[in-house]
């Protein structure tokens, strides 16, 4: 008895939306984003420090996860993170507030970047859907 041939399994947009889909739902860049902050919640001036983070933090983490997810490159700092964090240019205590919005961005680009990744691997070991063989 013949064996079914073995068909290479390739990446669909399918995978690509499922992934993003299932961090949506799941409160991944929350969950990142508040983990990432979290030493910035009883900083003064309260909240504009832990405000400028998490501001940051998601801003880093939107564009990643969809990055990740779509398997391209990570985006860079400044893609990711100039056109939020310049919002706290001059917002005191300046230039911290605006530092912590980077450093809240960084962070959770490059979390949310590898959580991306992750997330399409589980998506793309699994079975695929009847009708997506071809």
């Amino acid at each position: 008895m013949l064996s079914p041939p073995v068909v290479e399994r390739v990446l669909s947009e399918t995978d690509k939306l499922n992934c993003i889909n299932r961090i949506n739902r799941g409160g991944a860049m929350d969950n990142i984003c508040i983990k990432s902050c979290q030493m910035y919640v009883k900083v003064v001036p309260r909240p504009s420090i832990h405000n400028a983070c998490m501001r940051g933090c998601q801003s880093g983490s939107g564009a990643s996860f969809a990055r990740g997810c779509r398997n391209e490159t990570m985006p860079s700092e400044a893609e990711a993170c100039a056109t939020m964090c310049k919002t706290f240019r001059g917002v005191l205590p300046a230039p911290r507030t605006q530092e912590i919005c980077w450093e809240g961005c960084r962070k959770g680009r490059v979390a949310s970047f590898e959580s991306g990744k992750d997330m399409l691997d589980v998506v793309f070991s699994e079975p695929m859907p009847a009708g997506d063989e071809l």
